[in-house]
């Protein structure tokens, strides 16, 4: 049995720099679309069975903008368009057991969700004292000098992520060492991010599947700019993969989601000579992006968009929970250091 939810504290605080150009990725319905559009409100409490609250469960429809978290508290909300009414809403945490309900049949049902803790059966690990330690920082290591940033955001959906492709031609590398994300800026008094490894599933294209470790690592921190590092020692990980994701995971409640898309709702109408939407065609397919420029509030992930590293690096990025994942148009700036 593998405990959840550990929460990690960083409090290195970095100088506030400018950015010239942010990126808003998804479809960012929740403050666009119109307010009329016929919905259900979803509303409950996920905990374990024993009743205690699971934090930052993961919540939606699959492959839809349908999709959530869970507040600290283990309360959630969530809103389903008509045209998803037939589906089931999965419930899902990390160290938990998956489960999924039907779509209530209307506003104002309450839902308690118990998650059953699931086993894992760990491999004995020999730890041996060596003289040196071969050691080795895999993905994207640069940052734009331009100081480009990204975030997903949405007023009634969260889960977003982007997930970068690690490719380890290193069979005797495969212990999780620590893994680094850059912020290009934040806003925020305190933000959380969660570090995931997942599989590139190769029955569904090399998208990133399912979860190889089986602890939500969540760190908090309050850095303006910089790397932000996830020690992954402690946790005792190995990953025994040519290929997997770096994945790393917005976590805004809902009173978060709420405040910053007021003020881009606001600073989008007042200042709409500053807000440019296009698109950017990745392996053919054509990805909508909003950018807006001298106006930021939240955490921005650091990207990469020369032609260079698009072509030499995967990155995919989700909207929401259980939002379909698709080929970004940046790569974001993270690593992970893996060891023998």
């Amino acid at each position: 049995m593998i405990s959840s939810n550990p929460i990690l504290k960083s409090n290195t605080v970095y100088p506030l720099i400018m950015v010239k150009k942010i990126i808003l990725q998804g479809l960012l319905h929740g403050i666009l679309a119109l307010p009329l559009m016929a919905q259900v409100t979803v509303s409950g409490k996920v905990t374990d069975i024993h009743d205690k609250p699971i934090a930052y469960a993961n919540i939606g429809i699959v492959n839809s903008t349908a999709g959530t978290l869970s507040n600290i508290d283990g309360s959630f909300r969530l809103n389903v368009p008509r045209s998803l009414y037939n589906e089931s809403i999965v419930f899902s945490a990390i160290g938990y057991e998956r489960t999924q309900l039907p779509v209530p049949s209307h506003t104002g049902k309450i839902l308690q969700v118990r998650l059953k803790e699931s086993v894992t059966t760990l491999k004995n690990v020999t730890v041996l004292a060596k003289e040196k330690q071969n050691k080795k920082w895999l993905g994207n290591k640069k940052k734009h000098l331009l100081g480009l940033g990204s975030m997903h955001y949405d007023s009634s959906a969260a889960g977003g992520a982007y997930a970068l492709l690690i490719q380890n031609d290193d069979p005797g590398l495969r212990y999780l060492e620590e893994a680094r994300l850059f912020i290009m800026r934040n806003t925020m008094k305190e933000f959380k991010i969660r570090v995931r490894i997942m599989e590139a599933d190769t029955t569904n294209h090399g998208l990133p599947g399912k979860d190889l470790i089986h602890e939500s690592i969540v760190v908090v921190s309050s850095m303006k700019k910089g790397w932000l590092t996830f020690d992954l020692s402690p946790h005792h990980l190995t990953v025994d993969r040519e290929e997997f994701f770096l994945v790393f995971e917005w976590i805004y409640e809902d009173v978060d989601r709420k405040n910053i898309a007021r003020q881009y709702k606001h600073f989008m109408a007042m200042h709409p000579d500053r807000v440019t939407r296009d698109t950017v065609t990745i392996d053919g397919k054509k990805i909508p992006q909003v950018q807006v420029s001298n106006f930021v509030v939240g955490t921005f992930f650091g990207i990469t968009k020369s032609k260079r590293d698009l072509r030499s690096k995967k990155c995919y990025s989700r909207e929401s929970s259980f939002g379909s994942w698709e080929r970004s148009s940046s790569i974001i700036s993270a690593k992970v250091l893996l060891s023998d």
